[in-house]
């Protein structure tokens, strides 16, 4: 551009971002948005989606494999980036997902689910029988407990 600064440079997710944004509103899919990384069962997740149309599972692991996450079968893994581009990708998701393994430490998937009750987001989370969501979710208001390894109960909310 003549006579003006040159556009702010945009990161690479930046842009992914963007293209998942307008796609979504193109191609009219879901996006389920999987946070954490330790102590999450994201193959139970993975195994859900599997065969639903117009779903996109979003699992922000940092870029750590997920078994049985393939595009094909409408999941993939994204790579680590930055707080705010972690709460974009956040705010355009219709579903947060924190599935939780068993035997997983205290507190696993609390920051996740902060996060996403503090933006106003749908959650969906393991209910690991320990009390840790009362008082914070109300199964069936502003979110959902789901059984652990429980790939029909995660079907069925997304």
């Amino acid at each position: 551009r003549r006579g003006g600064p040159p556009p702010p440079r945009r990161t690479a997710m930046e842009l992914r971002l963007d293209a998942l944004e307008s796609g979504s509103r193109r191609q009219r899919f879901f996006s389920i948005f999987g946070a954490g990384r330790s102590g999450r069962d994201f193959a139970t997740l993975a195994a859900a989606v599997q065969g639903l149309p117009g779903v996109l599972l979003q699992l922000w692991t940092g870029g750590l494999p997920v078994s049985g996450c393939d595009a094909e079968g409408g999941c993939v893994v994204m790579s680590k980036v930055s707080r705010k581009d972690f709460e974009r990708a956040m705010d355009h998701a219709l579903l947060v997902a924190i599935p939780i393994q068993a035997g997983a430490k205290t507190g696993a998937g609390l920051s996740a689910l902060f996060t996403a009750l503090r933006r106003g987001k749908l959650v969906g989370i393991t209910d690991l029988g320990d009390g840790l969501t009362e008082g914070w979710l109300q199964h069936g208001w502003d979110g959902f407990r789901i059984g652990v390894g429980d790939v029909q109960g995660w079907r069925g909310l997304i």
